[in-house]
């Protein structure tokens, strides 16, 4: 996993996320300065557990940071 943070949006956190030694990277973005989150997935780094994970991480960033 690696962490840091997108020039383009100052205070933000972001991450590049595997799950163990399978394919695919999925990558978060929580924003927290403007109650934004948001994931990417790079073209040539799709895999199948990323949808999965995304649901999780969504529900996990909705009832911990912006309970809507």
């Amino acid at each position: 996993t690696l962490r840091d943070t997108l020039k383009k949006y100052p205070g933000s956190i972001h991450w590049h996320l595997k799950l163990g030694r399978k394919s695919g990277i999925l990558e978060v973005t929580l924003w927290p300065e403007q109650h934004r989150a948001w994931f990417s997935v790079q073209s040539g780094r799709r895999a199948p557990w990323i949808a999965d994970e995304i649901s999780r991480l969504d529900e996990l960033i909705r009832l911990r940071l912006w309970v809507d």
